[in-house]
């Protein structure tokens, strides 16, 4: 069974892209594939590698969207023991890899996004 994490960004994100102009979407579904794409990268290179399964089972997809200017992308990962090297069992010990890379991934899309709209132009404000 596969393991998925999301590359999404926070609801008030998702809204205010409701707002926006449609050009900052259509920049925002690239960038979102190439920060998750990035991401993957960072993963396929700091996961513990034995056999390889693992690291081969990190792919990125597009992301599942409700309406014309929500995007998305996921880092999936196929390998059904990567919540164990993760976050481990009684018997291993927690190698944390992929919360943090995911974490510092959608950070990096929330500042690209928020530029691209300083860039426009447009007022941006909140933590």
């Amino acid at each position: 069974m596969p393991v998925t994490l999301t590359l999404t960004g926070v609801d008030e994100l998702q809204q205010a892209f409701d707002r926006l102009a449609p050009d900052l979407t259509s920049e925002a579904g690239p960038l979102a594939r190439s920060i998750a794409d990035d991401a993957a990268d960072d993963l396929r290179a700091a996961v513990p590698v034995v056999t390889g399964n693992l690291r081969r089972s990190i792919r990125v997809q597009a992301g599942r969207t409700s309406g014309a200017t929500k995007v998305s992308s996921q880092v999936v990962v196929g390998a059904w023991y990567a919540h164990i090297v993760e976050f481990g069992s009684r018997y291993v010990a927690a190698r944390p890899v992929f919360v943090p890379v995911i974490r510092r991934s959608r950070e990096r899309f929330v500042k690209a996004v928020v530029d691209a709209v300083r860039e426009k132009g447009l007022t941006v404000s909140g933590g």
